[in-house]
């Protein structure tokens, strides 16, 4: 079944999405309802409702249509007798439960609970749920793959079950630091099977920033939004926003083709310079790795590591929704992800720009690559800009 597009609700003004549907309860209550042919299997309903708690009572403030026909609605339409903006739903009972960060931490996932009698706010509380992930399944996985008769693999399997007793304890920095000297010890083919567990343990440790990202997964949206406004209205896109619309999930074995290590893999330049691999994810819209790399010794070590594992999260959950509610945005992407010839053209990215012997200036013409040809001649620096205004 098309996974269904959620009702909204405004929360300090942010939108955040719920699947209880209250014009529906009304409908049933009132044996009325009001025949929309649907426009696509992504919102059988054929409207989304926008609502609101004002004065401790839900109210809808705004409908959109999703239905073939392609007038706007407004709430008169669906409550003739109401003369007001918005309408107070005193009709619904039941739960709201909003969704404030199952799509970006799928593996840890908080939910506010709004309870509504008669559409006044009753109670409001906040549920935690780190999904059921046992390192016992790993343990096992271990112990069918590997010789226990073996010393070393008695020591992995020590700190394998260290990571177990901790956690259960709820000592997750400990946690941490024994998956940590498991993962130093152990074939990393078991990488994937650990990835949810080493997460939850990061996310327990170290409080990752919840609203942060959220408010980073909502501007993407967003962002995704007025891109295809532009296309609808053929205005030309900026490189950000081309970049956004050809975000992919990079794997070890492929290869880039841009920057200083135009032609090189993945899995080398985390080796070589895992800091650039961080550095890429924070700053190019369209570049995220598998998290399994994420578990890899050489960039564990790294400043960056956190902050950039959080926001290959949340770009990793924009990419899952976009691909299940707006294919349409995503373009093709490298067709070369297994070649390693460089590109004819050498591309300088950001950081190429901004580390270069200059004072960049993104609107400075002398610094912008599709401007200035002498970038490629002498790479990015004041030479290339001196050659810029001297044949200028």
């Amino acid at each position: 079944m098309t996974k269904q597009i959620k009702e909204i609700i405004e929360i300090d003004n942010k939108n955040y999405y719920f699947n209880e549907e209250p014009i529906e309860q009304f409908w049933l209550k009132n044996n009325s309802k009001i025949k929309l042919e649907r426009l696509h299997t992504a919102c059988h309903r054929g409207y989304v409702g926008t609502w609101k708690i004002i004065d401790n009572y839900l109210h809808l403030i705004k409908i959109k249509n999703e239905s073939s026909n392609k007038k706007d609605l407004s709430i008169r339409d669906f409550f003739p007798q109401n003369n007001q903006s918005e309408v107070k739903a005193t009709w619904y009972d039941g739960k709201i439960t909003v969704a404030i960060d199952e799509e970006i931490y799928p593996i840890c996932e908080r939910k506010l609970i709004l309870e509504i009698h008669e559409g006044k706010l009753v109670n409001k509380y906040i549920i935690e749920n780190v999904k059921n992930i046992h390192i016992d399944f790993a343990l096992k996985i271990f112990q069918k793959n590997t010789d226990f008769y073996n010393p070393e693999a008695e020591r992995k399997k020590h700190f394998l079950k260290m990571v177990q007793y901790e956690f259960k304890l709820g000592h997750f920095h400990l946690a941490e630091k024994y998956i940590n000297l498991y993962l130093d010890n152990v074939d990393k083919k078991y990488y994937g099977k650990l990835i949810q567990f080493y997460l939850i343990i990061l996310i327990k440790n170290h409080s990752l920033n919840y609203g942060k990202q959220t408010m980073y997964y909502n501007n993407l949206q967003m962002s995704k939004d007025r891109i295809l406004e532009k296309l609808n209205n053929f205005i030309e896109l900026e490189n950000s926003e081309i970049g956004l619309q050809k975000l992919m999930v990079y794997k070890f074995d492929y290869y880039i083709h841009w920057g200083k290590y135009d032609g090189s893999s993945i899995i080398d330049i985390m080796n070589d310079d895992p800091n650039y691999i961080l550095w890429c994810i924070l700053n190019l819209e369209h570049f995220i790795i598998e998290l399994k790399l994420f578990l890899y010794k050489s960039i564990r070590k790294n400043k960056s590591y956190l902050s950039a594992l959080e926001v290959n999260l949340t770009k990793m959950a924009f990419l899952k929704n976009t691909r299940e509610t707006s294919p349409e945005f995503l373009i093709e992407t490298d067709t070369n992800l297994y070649n390693p010839q460089k590109s004819n053209k050498t591309i300088y990215d950001d950081f190429d720009m901004k580390s270069a012997d200059w004072d960049y200036d993104y609107n400075n013409p002398a610094h912008d690559q599709s401007e200035n040809p002498w970038i490629e001649v002498f790479g990015p620096g004041d030479e290339a800009e001196t050659a810029y205004w001297n044949t200028n």
